[in-house]
């Protein structure tokens, strides 16, 4: 008896002597969306076209842990990219995939109403036990979701947890660690699963603009319908988030009617106007001088002519920054058409808060022809997350951006305008200092632009 324990003893030694040293990639259990979506919370979808952005990070991450002399690999993307899919479709009533975050520029806008984006922040897995044991698992997902102007309108986050049975791992190594797979899915869809919950619990109030376009997909399926009346669904919307600021979505819904009655003056206008606030001023342009074509004597044609007269000559604006390259912040501003950016090194910008000097400063920038002086100020950190309570594992870096902006008028001497843009992304797996700086500086892209689109939708211009 005792030599057929040191024989069994021997024999697990060898095993695991084996496979020492080497990389074992642990499949995810494989589950079909159909096993998904019957599996998940049901909730009364927002009847709504809406994106979903997988991350490279997410698609790509693989959960490392070493145990026994060897490197498991734990597939995790590919496990949270089908259930990112059905925590959107559980949500909304279409999805599909955009490989982008909003605002999106005019000749790559996809057809939805806003954009959901999933982050891994944190990701643990272990054997417990020696020869035999169990298996556990904690991954925490974060959603966030986006209208069309880049806002984070809603996001939610959960930890899952699972822990397998009771498991031999030497037989466990010979069947391909299928045991370790599913336990780290079950985790993830642990996670989704109170991510949904929170969503049924308490809608955000953000998706209300979004439930109006139920009416319009009850419409379609009327075999009655008339275009008019559908035309008018969308018209109505559009010009409601016109009236709410909410330019990109106002033009999203207003491109809907234009498609069903081209040549309609009030659909055209609002489409010109739209265009303005976004940045796009040879649209606008065309937009108004095809408003007066259709009917020179409408009032619309007459607000077209005014606005074609305003748009004349861009706005002279300069910019003082700190911290920040201001060569990120040109492109979008001279791209719009709707400014000219002056250089005003030469006269040695101060700190608007010094009061001292100040009046003087704006006035050899108005001398410069300089209407407008906007002070931004920029704050950028990685750091990783915070995860209390939870074993070591892979914990998320959130990298953000953070702009503060006053734009001040050179002829009253006055602030004007004042705004905060925060930009931020996580990465779960471990990137270089090089990497890091790149996804900074999209970071700081991404805020230069919103910078143009706060100044255009609050008329300084």
């Amino acid at each position: 008896m005792f030599k057929c324990k040191v024989i069994l003893l021997l024999t697990q030694l060898i095993v695991i002597f084996i496979v020492s040293a080497c990389v074992h990639t642990v499949p995810l259990k494989d589950d079909s969306s159909k096993d998904i979506k019957q599996s998940l919370p049901r909730t009364k979808k927002i009847p709504a076209k809406v994106g979903l952005y997988l991350t490279n990070d997410v698609k790509n991450y693989i959960y490392k842990k070493q145990k026994m002399g060897m490197t498991f690999q734990m597939n995790i993307g590919d496990n949270v990219v089908p259930i990112s899919k059905e925590i959107v479709s559980a949500m909304f009533e279409e999805v599909i995939y955009v490989d982008s975050l909003p605002p999106y520029k005019q000749n790559s806008r996809p057809d939805v109403e806003a954009v959901v984006v999933p982050d891994i922040l944190y990701c643990y897995g272990n054997a417990i036990g020696t020869i035999s044991g169990h298996i556990e698992a904690n991954v925490k997902i974060r959603v966030r979701a986006y209208d069309l102007s880049g806002k984070v309108i809603w996001h939610g986050e959960a930890m899952g947890e699972s822990q397998s049975k009771e498991v031999n791992f030497v037989n466990t190594l010979f069947a391909g660690m299928g045991i370790v797979g599913e336990t780290g899915y079950k985790a993830a869809f642990t996670a989704a699963t109170k991510i949904i919950n929170d969503f049924n619990a308490k809608r955000p109030k953000e998706f209300y603009s979004l439930l109006e376009i139920k009416k319009i997909a009850t419409l379609k399926n009327r075999k009655n319908i008339s275009n008019y009346e559908l035309f008018q669904k969308y018209y109505q919307k559009g010009v409601f988030q016109f009236d709410e600021k909410n330019y990109h979505q106002s033009l999203y819904s207003l491109e809907k009617a234009e498609n069903i009655y081209p040549d309609d003056p009030s659909t055209n206008f609002y489409i010109g106007v739209c265009n303005i606030y976004l940045g796009y001023k040879n649209i606008a342009l065309t937009k108004f001088k095809q408003v007066i074509k259709i009917n020179p004597q409408s009032q619309e044609a007459n607000d077209s002519n005014k606005w074609i007269e305003k748009l004349k000559e861009p706005l002279k604006i300069s910019m003082v920054n700190k911290n920040m390259d201001e060569g990120l912040f040109r492109m979008p501003l001279l791209e719009s058409q709707m400014y000219d950016l002056i250089n005003i090194n030469d006269i040695k910008p101060i700190v608007a808060s010094q009061s001292k000097g100040f009046d003087q400063f704006m006035d050899k920038c108005s001398n410069k022809g300089v209407r407008v002086v906007v002070y931004v100020n920029v704050d950028e950190s990685s750091q990783q997350i915070k995860i209390d309570g939870m074993p070591v594992g892979d914990i998320a870096t959130e990298h953000v951006v953070k702009i503060e902006a006053n734009a001040y008028s050179t002829k009253k001497k006055d602030k004007i305008l004042e705004f905060h843009i925060t930009e931020l992304t996580s990465t779960i797996r471990k990137i270089s200092k090089d990497e890091e700086s790149a996804v900074i500086q999209e970071l700081l892209r991404n805020g230069a632009e919103k910078i143009v689109l706060r100044l255009l939708e609050n008329n300084i211009f």
